[in-house]
């Protein structure tokens, strides 16, 4: 190769450091079809220095069935003239139920699909965005840690429609120390056999009137 180098082009759709990796496959031969033994290093793509932040705030203490609000705030230095953001969140531990407090009322769009909530807001006037720029309702359904992140696509464009390289900073909502526990039990087993896997419960209260419970297993 002429410097013995070639550029594969790509966009940088995403906000986070990024592996581009050699696949199976991969083959140089000679003029003449032999092959050349190659060592392969793979690269990744990182993103540039950040010029504004936006964080989704932590939940602390949700219990099942609770309805809570992530905190999305935002810092730029200068105006913001539109935003694109794509969070992704737990889905089932949670359920999307809309957004509160919003910044610039009517401004922002929000479309929900599947476990991907799509935020869009235009403003030509550009103003300044420093601090809450709108609450993310879920429903916690439980169980567990649930995470909710920016995705690939999340884009900021100031008044000359230039990109502004941003800091991203994830959520989670975590839930409540309880004094109740379920836990499954783990047993000895041979090919084909039937087995009993135990459900254990230890502090429960004396009066429950029903048990709902979603197992998932290794088809």
């Amino acid at each position: 190769f002429p410097a013995n180098q070639l550029n594969v082009n790509f966009i940088y759709n995403g906000n986070t450091s990024t592996n581009v990796l050699f696949y199976s496959g991969s083959l140089i031969t000679t003029n003449l079809g032999a092959n050349i033994p190659v060592s392969y290093t793979s690269g990744s793509v990182s993103p540039g220095a950040a010029v504004g932040t936006a964080i989704l705030g932590n939940v602390t203490g949700a219990l099942q069935g609770g309805d809570y609000m992530v905190p999305l705030n935002l810092t730029f230095p200068t105006g913001i003239s539109s935003l694109t953001l794509n969070i992704i969140y737990d889905s089932p531990r949670l359920s999307y139920t809309g957004i509160a407090n919003s910044m610039q009322p009517g401004a922002t769009l929000v479309n929900a699909h599947g476990d991907t909530l799509s935020i869009v807001y235009t403003n030509a006037a550009a103003p300044s965005i420093n601090g809450l720029f709108l609450n993310i309702k879920f429903h916690y359904n439980g169980i567990g840690v649930a995470n909710v992140m920016f995705g690939p696509g999340c884009m900021f464009t100031n008044n000359l429609w230039a990109t502004v390289q941003t800091a991203y900073t994830n959520a989670t909502i975590t839930p409540a120390p309880v004094a109740a526990t379920a836990t499954l039990g783990s047993v000895g087993a041979n090919p084909g056999n039937t087995i009993l896997v135990p459900v254990n419960f230890a502090s429960l209260p004396a009066n429950i009137g029903a048990v709902t419970l979603k197992i998932m297993f290794d088809p």
